[in-house]
């Protein structure tokens, strides 16, 4: 009996390690890092007369920020537009200005943690001639209808909040929210803007952007 205890005893520790064998070879391998997205960003300045613009304008470049510093480099300028002005070349009465651009997927955070989207360096409202508004649009939306999504447009050159710029939606399909007339909230100066994104709760909840973000700016044609 005691040798029959003995072996029962062996066996058991037996499959206990051939368990324990089974259960690491099972473990998945570690996968590759995925590739951070970038950000697009926008850069504006003044157009002197010339080729471009008869009358002189504002020169619009864009491209996507691949080393991420927050500035658009000469390499990574990837379109350039043109919006002149005159009394012989009158400027356009809208203009639409991308903030941030997720194409097809969505980028979302959770908790305490804000995500930024550099967007536009160099924006002076002071260079558009005869402003009648300039509000924003993104498509956000909360994975629980308990919390809220919120985006604000931040200015990074004075280190605050641009007022009346928060929007939030606790839907968990995508909406559409869309600003005021933030005409008198930007400064008379110029400013670096980023788009941001956070969740209104401390929680494991996910809030999302996708879509296209987009910064519109109206004139009166005179």
């Amino acid at each position: 009996m005691q040798f029959e205890s003995i072996m029962r005893q062996y066996l058991v520790v037996g499959y206990l390690l051939i368990a324990l064998a089974l259960l690491i070879s099972c473990q998945p391998e570690d996968g590759e890092d995925g590739v951070s997205g970038l950000s697009s960003i926008t850069l504006f300045s003044q157009e002197t007369p010339g080729d471009n613009c008869q009358f002189g304008g504002i020169r619009i470049d864009t491209g996507l920020d691949s080393n991420s510093n927050f500035t658009l480099e000469s390499g990574e300028i990837g379109d350039t537009k043109f919006v002149c002005g005159g009394i012989e070349d009158p400027i356009s009465k809208e203009t639409r200005i991308v903030l941030h651009n997720n194409n097809s997927g969505a980028s979302g955070t959770s908790g305490d943690n804000i995500n930024v989207y550099p967007a536009i360096i160099k924006f002076d409202k002071r260079s558009w001639d005869n402003l009648s508004s300039i509000i924003y649009t993104a498509s956000i939306k909360s994975d629980n209808s308990g919390n809220r999504a919120i985006v604000d447009l931040y200015d990074a050159t004075n280190f605050e909040i641009i007022e009346n710029t928060e929007l939030s939606t606790s839907s968990t399909e995508y909406v559409n929210v869309i600003s005021d007339n933030l005409l008198d909230a930007f400064p008379e100066s110029e400013i670096d803007i980023h788009l941001r994104l956070k969740s209104e709760n401390v929680t494991d909840d996910n809030v999302w952007i996708s879509n296209k973000s987009e910064l519109i700016i109206k004139q009166i044609n005179q």
